[in-house]
């Protein structure tokens, strides 16, 4: 176990920043330093480039359910199948959701959708802004009617903001962050419905939009759509019911990028450690993933989590699990270890001493 580990260990850092999630990171997210010495591994970095421009070049974003996810996951199968890898194809459903877009003055603004609003017309919604603060009534007039409202996160509850603005008149809602975000805030109208779309903004484009005067939302209900997990399994010989080390990275993105960083690059090194370790002898049976649907909640991995057999989770060992390794936050040299207790174990102290 300690060699499959170290090897590991020196491949993601070859490549980038390796993160382990777990429910508590007690003792340590321990930070395992590598030298430059001691990277002398077969690991290509061009193999890996060339995945992510197929990923997020020739394919482009690959926003869950979409063809162009599941264009991804046939790479993906493709890929390992050549690997040798004994391949499975996972499919689940995504529940149904809204999606869609929002601009103004010429500018694309990222959003969440609330479930439990309503879709805009086909066409979309082009309408007039009205500003109403926190969205209590009293910040409602005649004027809202017809608008659609910009309201800020705070106070009340989202469902008692979009309830106020639908009495008003207004044809759409758009909550917006009180605070930093690096994603935008998913209105959660806790189980309630309302009769108009209902979105969430981050806090700078819900700023910027109160010096706007009108806005273009287009929000589409997606129903019955599927997505898949990539599944490629090396198996050790001569040995029954092995403990299963996972290498995983989830390939889809979220709309307007290519998603290059998340998660091409976790995919594509994922892939290369599928290579490097393919000769490498082990008494360990190691599962690489590629988990589908990530963005729209973890969706991919909770499924193939709650799809393992008792006696699977049993042997379960360790997940090497790789988000956004290829970054320019800092230089890729560290690899961080949770251990889902907070106390050491095996796996923790393999990689501490790697």
């Amino acid at each position: 176990m300690k060699k499959l580990l170290t090897v590991m260990t020196m491949a993601v850092l070859t490549a980038g920043t390796l993160l382990l999630p777990a429910q508590s990171v007690t003792p340590a997210a321990h930070a395992v330093q590598i030298s430059n010495s001691e990277r002398e591994l077969p690991f290509k970095a061009k193999h890996a480039y060339s995945t992510i421009s197929q990923l997020s070049e020739a394919i482009g974003p690959r926003i869950a359910g979409t063809a162009a996810e599941k264009k991804s996951a046939l790479l993906i199968a493709s890929s390992m199948r050549k690997l040798k890898l004994d391949v499975k194809v996972q499919r689940f459903n995504i529940p149904d959701r809204l999606e869609g877009t929002l601009s103004s003055a010429g500018r694309d603004i990222l959003l969440q959708a609330a479930s439990g609003s309503a879709p805009t017309e086909e066409q979309g919604l082009r309408a007039p802004l009205y500003n109403a603060g926190l969205g209590y009534q009293k910040d409602f007039t005649a004027d809202a009617k017809g608008k659609i409202a910009l309201i800020s996160r705070g106070d009340l509850t989202y469902y008692e903001k979009a309830k106020n603005a639908e009495a008003a008149g207004a044809k759409a809602v758009i909550i917006y962050n009180n605070k930093e975000s690096l994603v935008p805030m998913t209105p959660n109208l806790s189980g309630n419905k309302v009769g108009i779309p209902v979105v969430g903004i981050k806090k700078e484009d819900g700023e910027a939009l109160t010096q706007q005067k009108e806005a273009t939302l287009k929000l589409k209900a997606f129903t019955n759509q599927t997505s898949q997990n990539i599944i490629g399994i090396k198996k050790p010989k001569n040995i029954k019911h092995p403990d299963i080390v996972y290498v995983t990275a989830h390939y889809d993105s979220v709309p307007f990028s290519p998603g290059a960083n998340d998660n091409g690059s976790g995919t594509s090194v994922m892939l290369e450690m599928a290579r490097v370790l393919k000769s490498v002898p082990s008494d360990k049976e190691i599962r690489f993933i590629a988990f589908g649907a990530e963005e729209l909640g973890l969706l991919g991995s909770s499924h193939y989590v709650h799809h393992l057999s008792e006696k699977e989770l049993k042997r379960s060992k360790v997940n090497f699990n790789l988000d956004m390794v290829g970054t320019s936050w800092e230089k890729a040299s560290e690899l961080y270890v949770n251990t889902l207790d907070g106390q050491s174990n095996y796996v923790w102290e393999s990689s501490h001493t790697a």
